[in-house]
Parts: C-alpha cells; structure tokens; sequence
C-alpha cells in the first residue's frame, strides 16, 4: 500500500491498505481517486458509475471508522442519496435522512420520516405527489390540504366537480371570489353570497341574496355597493320606510332613475305629512318637464298635495296638463270638475268682498311644535355654531349649524344663503357631509346635516401629530373624489381646511359647509376683504379676484401639507403676502422622508398662478399613483 500511495496508484493503494485492514487510510486513498477519476470523467457516464463506485467504497471505510457525517457526504457526492438516508436515519438523524430520500427520489420514505419528525405538512405534501402521480387526485387534494396546499387542494378539487370542497379551499386560501364561484355551483348559494360580500362584491352578494328571497340582506348589500336606488326601492318594498329614505336621499341627480327616487321619497313624506318635503321632492321628480307617462304619477300626488293643503288653483292647472296628456288616469276628470267649481266659487266670493269690503281681525297663526331640540354644542367658529340635535320629524340625530345672527338682517345674504343650502342639498356624495335641511326657526338660519361621529383634519394634527403617510394616501384620494364630484356639478367650497375635513369612525373622510363661506362673505361684506380663511386661502382669493376650482385646490394642498408636515407653509408673518409673493418651503424640511412624488403634488397644488396647478381634483388623484412609500 505504501509503495503503490508513493506511485500515486491511489486506487491500488488504497485496496492494499483495505486488505491490511488499516481502513483509515484506505477511506482517504479511496476518498482521493473519487475526487480525481470523478473530475475526469464528466462527459463519461461510464467512468462517472467508475468513480461512484470509489465513492461508496470511501464511504464504506469511514463507516467502519465511525466517522458517520464523512461517509453522508461521500455518500451524497457519489448520488447514493438512499444510502445515506438509511445511514443518517440509523443515526438518528430523521429530517436529514427525510431531506436526502426527496433527493433521491423516494418521497414514500422521506414522507414516513418527516412525520415521524413532526413535520406533518411536508409529509402530506410528498404523500399527496405520489398520490397526484400515481393518478389517485381525491387522496391527494386531502393530503395537499394537510399540507396547506390550499391552491392545488382547490384546483383538484375543481376539476374533480368537487365543488364544495374547492370552494372551502379558495376560501382558506383567501381567494373569496372564486370561493363564491365554487360554492355557487355547488349549490351553497349561501355560502357564495357570504364569501362574496366578505371579499367586497356587494353586487353580486346581493343577486344570490335575492334568489334566496332575503331582501333584508339583498337591499344591505346594494347600499354597500352604492346602488343606492336599487337599495331605497327594496327597503321601501319592505316597509322599512327609514333605511328607504336615507339610501334614496343619497341617489345621484345625474342617476337615471333620480326622478323615481324622488317620487318615493316625496310618496314617504307625504305618508308623514310633511307636506313641504313632499312637495319639494315631487318637483324634483317633475323636474319641469312636461306631464309623461313617465313622470304622471307625481304630478298627480303633487296636484293632490296642493288641493288638500289650500291651492285649488295651482291643483287645477296640473290636472289639467295631466288630463291633456291621459283623460282617463285615475280621477283626474272628475277632479277637474270639481275643482273648477271650486275655484269658480272662491272668485266669485272675492269678487264681493271686493264689492263690499269688511274689515277682518287677523287671529295668530297656531304654534307649531319645534322640529329641532338641541343636545350639546360640537364647537363653533366664523361660520356659526355647531350642535349635535335631535330631529323630532325624522326621528334621527343630525349636526344642527346656526348661522351668525348678522345673517338674518342681510336679505341678499338670506336669499344666497338658501340658493347656496339648496346647491349643497343636491351633493350626493360618500365623502361628503349630507345637508338635510336648511332654513328659519326661533329667528335663527340653520342647517341641519349628517351626524359624523370622528374627528377633524385639524383637531388630529393638534393632538396626535402629523398623519403618517399610508393614512395621508387614502384621505387625500377620497378628498379628490370628493372634489372632483362637487367641481363637476360647479359647485365650488372655498373653504378647505383641515377643520372643514372630518375623519369619521368608519374610516371615511367627510366634507363640511360646502358654499357657506360665500354666503358667510356676502354677510359681513364691509367688515373683512373676503371670505375664507387666510392660512389656506388661494392668491387669487386673498386679491379679490374671481374663482374657481382652482381655488379649492390651492385650499386642498395647503391642508394636505398641514397632515403630512403637521404645520402649514405660512404659519407667521403677513399670511396674504407669503401666498401671494412667497414660494412654499420644501415639506421635507419637517419631514425628510415624504415621497418626493406626494411633494411634487403638493407643490403643484400651491403654484401662485391656478393655470400653473392641476386643473381638476381628477387630475390629483391619477398623479398619486405615481406616490411609492414604505408601508408600515
């Protein structure tokens, strides 16, 4: 062995050393010309099995030695991957063992071993291949599913027509549409319409729901969805008059069927006797149309209203117009008849009492119960006091606004006033505040709107800080849309700030006093320059000059700049001045990790020049998805 190691006869020697027991030196000489004889023969299948077998050979002699690990990994090195699996299991070794039956190969065994390692998942995984392979699909997607191999579980499962199965797959996976999918076809419409409503397909949710019959859940659904019409008429089918009106109220005027949610809403005040409300939304359902087939029916309710509250005249005229277009709907014939008997009876009574005037005594009008009852004050600033009230007509809570009393002695402010309410009224809008209401009570102009439980923009940048920047992301696209509904229908704000801006506790954000600062303006016209409030005011507001749009977004990305920096760009000095001389400082001098995308926007926002800004809050909300940040 020593004469044939100095000839560098590595095998031989080896051999040698084998016969003369000395199995040490026989494992390294062996180890030697597997190394070699393998390094030399890549391309040579038959002299690589050569080498393999000076491998196992090596592997053999380190056995004997009792250096274990060694003879593995000659093992492995000459692809005896079984052979060092059953040696290192021998040993104890049972996830290692498992790991070299995968390679070589032997998934049975390597699975037996893992679970007797405790790794059951893996051992279902390579039971469920051998199952997949052998053909055996059904035994396979259990052991996938043991694995958590949710997607190939489902995917067997499916086009096995095991429906169900797949269906509870998806879900867990947390692929709840084609979860619904499955369970669908698997005849668990139930199952569907939840897993689709927890995924957020209200739409298609509420189709199963009414298939189901469970119109409760199906108008739910519809709402969710923003189906709003949809929704109001299933409630109103349901008799849930409240949930009827609150959904209707919040259909589009731009909505096809807005005259019919306008008509059932008048059809649910009229039940209340709210005459004033009836009417006003039948006229929004007539919305000065001729008399139709398609809008007779309110004309005939409004024309009914009128007769029974007083104004034989005016009832006369729309049964008219509705017997021109229809002589035979409803009673409107007989109706006209009478009511021109009627008419023709009151004048004939003027016509003498104008002949022979009497002096009459007029008797005071009956008190009426008041509507709103007051419950605490909300706070209160330049536009008013906010108080949180009760509506006694409609049963609810509302954010009740009484204007400044200079309002009341200002006629022309009055009349913008009401135009302005009336404008914000027809605002229907997710992210912004409702206006129910808007008049006169006990002397005082109010406004009564949506209740939001939250906070303002401004009441959460004083006590928590600066908005982290994932939160700043969704109020600002929400603040877009919101915008952008309200500049589509040429209604301007000129206001933004941060506590016009709610952050309710549904996680939506909501605008407040949408037009108010114009009548506000118009109010105290020779006391300040203009309305607004001069840290978010435009440069061109600040001047006097005309506005618009633009305006708001000038307001919008000063408020912005506030939530992401939690200070404004000019809290000091002449605030006029600054907006219209000075350009804004870099936000990232408070914040150096803002986005350098969200300061481009924010910059953008509060160009001097508005043809220099975005010309829409849509144009805003396209740029942010250009906005890349770190999310929390």
């Amino acid at each position: 062995g020593k004469l044939y190691e100095m000839a560098r006869f590595l095998k031989t020697a080896a051999e040698a050393w084998y016969r003369g027991r000395e199995f040490k030196r026989a494992a390294h000489l062996y180890e030697m010309a597997f190394r070699e004889e393998r390094a030399g023969a890549r391309d040579d299948a038959a002299k690589q099995r050569e080498a393999a077998e000076l491998g196992l050979k090596s592997a053999s002699c380190f056995q004997k030695i009792g250096e274990v690990r060694r003879a593995v990994s000659l093992l492995s090195d000459a692809g005896a991957f079984d052979k060092a699996a059953a040696l290192l299991a021998r040993e104890g070794d049972i996830e290692a063992a498992a790991d070299l039956y995968v390679k070589a190969n032997l998934p049975l065994q390597a699975a037996e071993l893992f679970k007797q390692a405790g790794d059951h998942e893996r051992a279902a995984r390579l039971k469920a291949d051998v199952l997949r392979q052998a053909g055996n699909e059904l035994a396979a997607a259990e052991s996938y599913r043991q694995a958590g191999e949710y997607l190939e579980a489902a995917e067997i499962y499916r086009r096995q027509g095991r429906h169900l199965e797949a269906g509870q797959m998806y879900q867990a996976l947390g692929d709840l549409l084609q979860a619904g999918e499955m369970y669908l076809r698997g005849k668990e419409p139930r199952k569907a319409a939840e897993a689709w409503e927890q995924a957020g397909d209200f739409r298609r949710a509420a189709e199963v729901y009414q298939r189901l019959g469970d119109g409760r859940k199906q108008s739910e659904l519809l709402e969710r969805a923003g189906e709003f019409y949809e929704a109001g008429l299933n409630y109103f089918a349901l008799k849930e008059v409240e949930a009827a009106e609150r959904t209707l109220l919040r259909v589009d005027s731009s909505h096809p069927a807005y005259p019919k949610a306008c008509t059932i809403l008048a059809d649910i005040y009229r039940g209340r006797n709210d005459v004033a409300q009836a009417v006003k939304y039948y006229q929004q359902a007539i919305a000065g149309q001729p008399v139709n087939q398609g809008n007779i029916h309110p004309y005939y309710n409004l024309a009914r209203i009128l007769e029974e509250n007083g104004d034989p005249r005016l009832a006369l005229t729309l049964y008219t117009r509705i017997l021109q277009e229809d002589s035979k709907f409803s009673d409107v014939a007989a109706r006209v008849q009478e009511l021109k008997g009627r008419v023709a009876a009151a004048d004939r009574e003027a016509a003498e009492l104008e002949a022979q005037p009497v002096e009459l005594t007029p008797t005071p009008s009956a008190r009426t119960k008041k509507r709103y009852t007051l419950l605490s004050e909300l706070g209160r600033g330049g536009m008013g006091i906010v108080y949180k009230a009760h509506d006694a007509v409609l049963d609810r809570v509302v954010a009740f606004k009484v204007l400044p009393s200079d309002l009341r002695n200002n006629d022309i402010a009055v009349k913008n006033f009401l135009r302005e309410a009336k404008a914000a009224a027809a605002l229907n809008h997710p992210n912004i505040v409702i206006v129910y209401d808007a008049g006169e009570e006990d002397g005082n102009y109010y406004i009564a709107m949506e209740y939001i439980e939250g906070r303002t923009l401004r009441e959460i940048v004083a006590n928590d800080g600066r908005i982290p920047m994932q939160a700043l992301m969704v109020i600002t696209a929400q603040l877009c849309k919101a915008l952008d509904y309200a500049h589509g229908r040429n209604v301007v704000h000129r206001d933004i700030k941060g506590s016009n801006i709610m952050w309710a506790d549904t996680r939506a954000v909501k605008i407040m006093d949408f037009g108010l600062a114009k009548v506000i303006q118009e109010v105290v016209n020779f006391q300040t320059v203009v309305g607004g409030t001069p840290h978010y005011m435009a440069p061109e507001q600040i001047l006097g000059e005309e506005i618009d749009n633009r305006a708001d977004l000038y307001s919008l990305g000063v408020t912005l700049y506030e939530c992401a920096t939690g200070t404004v760009p000019f809290p000091k000095g002449d605030v006029g001045y600054h907006h219209i001389h000075t350009v804004p400082p870099d936000p990232r001098e408070h914040v150096p990790d803002l986005p350098e995308s969200y300061v481009r926007i924010l910059m953008r926002c509060l160009a001097k020049d508005p043809a220099e800004r975005f010309q829409s809050a849509g144009e805003i909300f396209e740029s942010l998805r250009t906005v890349r940040f770190a999310r929390s």
